[in-house]
């Protein structure tokens, strides 16, 4: 059976970066975006244990912003496979 389950599955979550207003450095987003990732992470959890059987783990991941939204991506490996 663990032979037909796929090898590999993407994650993306994304999460509204909460700005004060209109800031003018990378550096001033620093504290909403360090929230924000703290939420996905708290969201990534469930979502592995969502994957199906087997031993998902997360092998690689990749974030970025645009327009305001914290957009992260996940890519999960079973290990069993």
């Amino acid at each position: 059976m663990a032979g037909s389950l796929p090898g590999y599955r993407i994650i993306v979550l994304s999460r509204r970066l909460k700005l004060p207003g209109v800031v003018d450095t990378m550096s001033e987003q620093i504290p909403g975006v360090t929230e924000a990732l703290a939420k996905i992470e708290s969201r990534l959890g469930p979502r592995i244990d969502a994957l199906g059987e087997g031993d998902w783990q997360i092998i690689s991941h990749a974030h970025s912003i645009s327009n305001g939204i914290l957009i992260a991506s996940f890519v999960a490996k079973n290990m069993d496979t």
